[in-house]
């Protein structure tokens, strides 16, 4: 994901400066990387929170835990008995870490 939104940026900026992606990618500041890095993070963890949620409901070790007999039929479950909503639970916590954590790390890694 971080990939594909530094090359949209690149092309961007190389079309409306009109110059070459090089010098479009040599003009990538530091703010780029930190924003582009917590972007990437915030939708990979969006996508695959749902996931987290049944993978650590279902390895609990309590009795609850036991009546998902898959991935999806957890999945479904929560979603007939708490709504979308119920799968994205702790949600907020989990962002400003991770993603504050991946803004960082891009920013400080950048090229």
């Amino acid at each position: 994901m971080f990939e594909q939104l530094k090359n949209l940026v690149i092309r961007r900026r190389a079309a409306r400066l009109g110059s070459s992606g090089t010098a479009a990618a040599a003009a990538l500041k530091d703010i780029d990387f930190f924003i582009l890095g917590a972007l990437s993070k915030l939708v990979a963890t969006a996508s695959t929170y749902p996931y987290i949620v049944v993978k650590s409901r279902m390895q609990a070790g309590t009795a609850s835990a036991l009546k998902y007999k898959s991935s999806i039929d957890g999945l479904l479950s929560i979603v007939r008995q708490e709504g979308v909503a119920g799968l994205y639970k702790g949600i907020a916590s989990k962002l400003i870490q991770s993603v504050l954590t991946a803004a960082i790390l891009f920013a400080s890694q950048r090229r």
